[in-house]
């Protein structure tokens, strides 16, 4: 988990597309999506 929190830090881009894609589908569950918008 830390490591994905510093990846969306460190690229807003990436970490947008990897949040809307990739970690709903296998990593965190629907709650957790309201994180990257802060």
């Amino acid at each position: 988990m830390i490591i994905m929190i510093k990846i969306l830090l460190l690229s807003r881009r990436f970490g947008r597309h990897f949040i809307k894609n990739i970690v709903p589908k296998k990593l965190f569950p629907k709650s957790m999506l309201a994180l990257p918008k802060v």
